[in-house]
């Protein structure tokens, strides 16, 4: 299963998406929660 996630620029708006491990790779900016 390929997990997607939102990309976000410096202010937090939606500039696409991308597979997880490829954003992760970058260090791209991305939306993220946790949940304890």
């Amino acid at each position: 299963m390929v997990e997607e996630i939102i990309l976000v620029d410096r202010n937090d708006k939606e500039i696409g998406k991308e597979e997880k491990i490829e954003v992760h790779k970058q260090g791209k900016l991305h939306r993220a929660f946790s949940v304890f």
